[in-house]
């Protein structure tokens, strides 16, 4: 139900537009690393923290490493944090509609110590899962690409 909420959402340009916000190619990568190095003063206790990843020009444009999700910390807060990984779907719901060529390997939400969202202009986006599950029956229309585990691209 969460994702179709967000894949309904996205057939809007507007709404996929606002789900994206400034992340969108095209635009002054500034913004966001600025906007990284801001997280880093922790201002908020329930506030994302993250570090900008500039791109090596051939696996990925640019990237984001999320050490600490706001999502995270409130659905905790409510105990109902085994809802989040599915809201962490809204990431490749975003960035197929936007054609932003996600690959993300790991969240918080699933354990690991890092969200690692990889941006690549043209490619298709895959979110590369830590559950034997994947992908959800729901998305088995489209076969997603296979990308070696570990490996960031």
């Amino acid at each position: 139900v969460i994702y179709e909420i967000f894949r309904t959402m996205a057939r809007s340009a507007r709404s996929a537009l606002a789900m994206a916000g400034p992340v969108r190619y095209g635009t002054d990568y500034d913004i966001l690393h600025r906007a990284a190095l801001r997280s880093q003063a922790q201002a908020f206790d329930a506030d994302w923290v993250f570090q900008f990843v500039r791109g090596d020009g051939e696996g990925y444009d640019w990237g984001l490493n999320v050490t600490e999700c706001g999502l995270c910390k409130f659905y905790r807060s409510r105990g109902a944090q085994e809802l989040v990984p599915y809201i962490c779907l809204s990431d490749y719901v975003a960035s197929k509609a936007l054609n932003l060529g996600l690959v993300r390997y790991r969240t918080l939400a699933e354990g690991s110590n890092v969200c690692d969202l990889r941006y690549k202009a043209g490619r298709p986006s895959y979110v590369y899962p830590l559950r034997e599950d994947w992908p959800p029956q729901f998305l088995t229309s489209a076969p997603e690409p296979r990308l070696r585990p570990g490996v960031l691209p």
